[in-house]
């Protein structure tokens, strides 16, 4: 078949034909390209992450991120919706009536799910740390069953005492809340206390608990590091009283200052972080495996609580019976006891036992010996010596 030959109008027709496919295709690629970022945009600006200020790790075993003006923003999560605090009411009255204390089970039971929870960037590109799934025992048990034993217990001893308490998440199955989150729910109810649970995940030669309180920062009112410092120091007391045996890898005699935990860095209340021992060590491992042992720790930071609100309300340290068992605790400051010597591991026995009523008994009188010195037995009386008379 033959084309018939191109003329000038032609060639005019087919140009403008092409030039405007072309245009038709650009703008079609434009609008595309303004949908998807416009998906981008509304997704990042309806996201329920709070504004992120800091740059910090959510617990003792994971790196804070530094900030870095080269650090690539992150425009898609996996997270869901962050699991709630649940605020409990009081279940007694005693020295902790009127006050509001925050309890933070480290982690959660569905943390581990999702790749983005240990990120080390933000939808807002700030390299912050969200949170960790947390560490395990070489047995397999979770460090979050042990954080929400203890910490569970300590909300209903601290109820008991007269406090309202408020758990950083109501359940253990959910996700979150990311750490700077966690802090923020203490620092907005006013708590008089923020105790966080955690167990570290060490090397196999580190054993020992210790209590974490904020470093200095701008952001942190001096008054609240400060009562933190003192509440940890509370806290390491009462560990010790059961047996509890201060760090050997990190701190001093049982507690640390650290400036790089984003829920004592938002909270600005006074605030301390617990690492009870470390998981990867089997002393440690198999005295946090034992479930009276979650129950005497959580009794010593409840003593530790109550020790630290009442001194600061009234001056004193009121007693309270936090193990029920009908006697005031003895509610411990023993710096003496807090030594660098390793005490033996936490008793699988309660180490204060009441103490019982032992009836008196009859003594007789003493009576004391006279002074004088007694008579010695009668002896036969010798006969009158005789003088003889010798004949003259």
């Amino acid at each position: 078949m033959e084309w018939p030959p191109m003329t000038a109008g032609r060639w005019c027709s087919v140009v403008a034909s092409v030039a405007v496919y072309a245009l038709l295709g650009v703008v079609i690629s434009t609008a595309a390209k303004d949908e998807v970022t416009g998906r981008l945009v509304e997704a990042t600006s309806t996201t329920d992450r709070p504004t992120r200020r800091e740059v910090v790790a959510d617990t003792t075993t994971s790196t804070a991120v530094e900030e870095s003006s080269t650090t690539a923003a992150v425009t898609t999560t996996t997270m869901p919706p962050r699991a709630l605090p649940a605020r409990l009411a009081p279940m007694g009255t005693g020295p902790l009536t009127g006050s509001v204390i925050a309890v933070d089970p480290g982690h959660n039971g569905q943390n581990f799910m999702y790749s983005d929870v240990g990120r080390a960037g933000s939808l807002e590109g700030d390299g912050l740390l969200c949170n960790t799934a947390g560490s395990t025992t070489d047995a397999g048990l979770s460090e979050l069953h042990i954080n929400w034993e203890v910490g569970t217990r300590l909300a209903t001893l601290l109820r008991q005492q007269g406090a309202e308490v408020i758990l950083t998440h109501g359940d253990n199955d959910g996700f979150g809340p990311c750490a700077d989150e966690r802090g923020a729910i203490g620092r907005d109810a006013g708590v008089a206390a923020f105790v966080s649970i955690h167990a570290d995940g060490s090397a196999p030669g580190s054993s020992g608990f210790h209590v974490i309180f904020p470093a200095p920062k701008e952001t942190l009112e001096p008054a609240m590091v400060a009562e933190s410092r003192r509440l940890a120091a509370a806290a390491r007391d009462e560990l010790v009283s059961i047996g509890g045996r201060p760090a050997n890898y990190v701190g001093s005699n049982g507690v640390q200052e650290r400036g790089d935990l984003a829920n004592l860095n938002t909270a600005n209340r006074p605030a301390i972080l617990a690492e009870l021992g470390n998981l990867k060590n089997a002393t440690d491992a198999a005295m946090l495996s034992v479930d009276l042992s979650y129950t005497q720790i959580a009794r010593a930071l409840a003593r530790a609580v109550v020790r630290f609100v009442s001194l600061r309300a009234a001056g004193a340290a009121l007693s309270a019976d936090i193990d029920g068992n009908g006697w005031p605790d003895f509610l411990l400051g023993a710096p003496q006891l807090a030594t660098t010597t390793a005490p033996p591991p936490f008793q699988t026995t309660p180490t204060f036992a009441p103490p019982t009523e032992v009836p008196p008994t009859e003594v007789p009188p003493t009576v004391a010996p006279p002074t004088d010195v007694p008579p010695t037995e009668p002896t036969a009386t010798a006969p009158p010596s005789t003088v003889a008379l010798v004949p003259g």
